[in-house]
């Protein structure tokens, strides 16, 4: 068995050129140009459908890096908000459950942003707390390079 490797050369440009001559062919389809488009309401439907589809994947790969940056950051802004509102942020944690701020907890870091933070897991305070794959553990974990007790 040999592999080669082959350089995609298609850019996004010639993505959003093919999208724009496919958008072209829906609206001629759809103003009764050809194919049948008034022949059925259903099919005109799926023909809109696609258009709109198209439309909006052309309009996507015509962003700049830093637009599609600046539209991700506003999204993270806003799922923080949304959480903050739903009484996720710590401080509110803190009043809901009354825990106090130094309270030891474990909370999962993530490289995606939409996952970190997402769990939050308290520790009694003042008790030894045991981790690990084995039953005898407080805080049973499993996973790749877990230890019975760690």
């Amino acid at each position: 068995i040999k592999t080669r490797a082959v350089k995609n050369e298609e850019s996004s440009g010639a993505t959003v050129d093919m999208l724009k001559a496919e958008v072209a062919k829906l609206k001629e389809m759809l103003g009764g140009g050809g194919s049948g488009a008034a022949a059925g309401g259903e099919h005109v439907d799926v023909l809109k459908q696609q258009l709109q589809e198209s439309e909006a994947l052309a309009a996507k790969l015509q962003k700049s890096y830093e637009e599609t940056m600046v539209e991700a950051k506003a999204m993270e802004d806003l799922r923080k908000n949304a959480l903050d509102d739903m009484g996720l942020s710590f401080s509110e944690i803190e009043e809901a459950y009354g825990v106090k701020q130094n309270t030891p907890h474990l909370m999962n870091l993530s490289e995606d942003p939409s996952l970190n933070g997402c769990l939050l897991y308290f520790l009694p305070e003042g008790e030894n707390v045991t981790f690990g794959s084995d039953e005898k553990c407080k805080v049973k974990m499993k996973g790749l390079g877990v230890q019975a007790f760690m």
